[in-house]
């Protein structure tokens, strides 16, 4: 329990929390991609634990009061400041230079502190280290929330809670010290339970790396290295077994591709091919899913639209890869393209008879020309 602990224990806990935390974000340093978020985390960690050791040493009595009380001041409200920057820049994935001005607070209160000499007096130490300790923890609560939306990962909730719920205790210590009567828990009590956040922290930190980077080789898998749409592996795994009444698939074939590659050469099918798949899904919604599906070959579900605006779509997919050339390089390529649609019914029981019967009304837009549009209306071929 932590009302068992006495003051050398929990200073001896805290310093092996930050000691684990230095080694832990190095070597995730080491074997990651090399993140200044890391080296901010663990370089913030080993002045917290330089600072834990100063203070133990005071309590000790094995220097004097001003060069420990001062000193281990100074080196939490660095300490603090470091772990903020490296937070902020896990969150962000990026450090900015101007993060560094997040020295200049702890840098002031130190000179203060060096001229008054507050720190003296235990209550306005402690009040000073707890409450710039809640303003790290929390601004890095709030810039985890903040960057959610970009990086919508599980174990980033977990970095919000963690360092929300360490930011309050550490702000009710902060306050509580100012005023004794707003004392919820005892100062041993929150240090002990800030130190098992700071561990916490620690596993987070490395549990939100190894998300990261799994999604990142998913997103790899799933998508066409060529054009930077989806691939047809990712298509299906999208979509649901049965589709829904009104669901229309799109079958795309560019028309005399090989020509292309045979006349200008692979590079400038390449070309052809990225900027075809732009054009595309510059004429879908957002709840549209556009995969490459092999080759020259595109394929696009439309959810809940009907003939007509199938139509459309489509009219609108064939105006805008064929109306205006591709340029590579020196070269201007035309190219048209060939689609065919088919529409779900109630009847349609599986994506690959719907798939089938795009794929008749591609061969049949082949084979009437090309650069046109087939729609399969309203059901499923047999």
């Amino acid at each position: 329990m932590p009302n068992n602990l006495d003051l050398a224990t929990v200073i001896l806990l805290q310093k092996t929390a930050y000691i684990v935390g230095v080694v832990t974000f190095v070597y995730l340093w080491l074997t990651s991609s090399k993140q200044a978020s890391l080296i901010l985390l663990a370089i913030g960690f080993a002045i917290m634990a330089v600072g834990s050791t100063l203070a133990g040493i005071g309590e000790w009595g094995r220097i004097s009061e001003r060069m420990w009380q001062l000193g281990s001041l100074s080196l939490g409200l660095w300490g603090y400041a470091f772990i903020w920057m490296g937070q902020k820049a896990l969150s962000q994935r990026r450090f900015t230079r101007l993060s560094m001005l997040s020295l200049a607070p702890a840098t002031l209160i130190i000179i203060v502190a060096i001229v008054t000499h507050f720190e003296e007096v235990n209550a306005y130490r402690a009040a000073t280290f707890n409450l710039v300790a809640a303003t790290a923890f929390l601004a890095s609560a709030v810039q985890y929330a903040i960057d959610f939306k970009n990086d919508p990962l599980r174990s980033r909730q977990m970095m919000i809670a963690i360092n929300g719920l360490a930011g309050l205790l550490a702000l009710a210590a902060g306050l509580g010290f100012i005023d004794p009567r707003l004392m919820l828990l005892t100062p041993l009590s929150v240090f002990f339970f800030v130190i098992v956040l700071n561990f916490t922290l620690v596993l987070f930190t490395a549990v939100m790396i190894s998300d990261r980077a799994h999604t990142k080789l998913r997103r790899q898998a799933d998508t066409d290295h060529l054009t930077g749409i989806s691939n047809r592996r990712s298509f299906f795994m999208h979509f649901i077994a049965t589709p829904n009444p009104g669901d229309v698939v799109l079958l795309l074939d560019l028309d005399h591709f090989k020509k292309v590659n045979d006349r200008f050469g692979h590079i400038a099918g390449d070309v052809v091919l990225k900027t075809v798949a732009s054009r595309i899904k510059h004429c879908m919604r957002s709840q549209d899913l556009l995969a490459r599906y092999g080759g020259e070959e595109f394929i696009v579900l439309l959810p809940n639209t009907g003939a007509q605006q199938a139509e459309v779509v489509c009219e609108r997919i064939r105006h805008a890869i064929g109306s205006e050339p591709i340029v590579s390089g020196d070269e201007t390529i035309s190219i048209t393209v060939s689609i065919g649609a088919a529409i779900a019914d109630q009847q349609c029981e599986t994506l690959q008879e719907l798939i089938n019967a795009a794929d008749k009304k591609l061969y049949e837009a082949k084979h009437q020309g090309r650069d046109r549009v087939e729609i399969e209306d309203f059901k499923v071929a047999a």
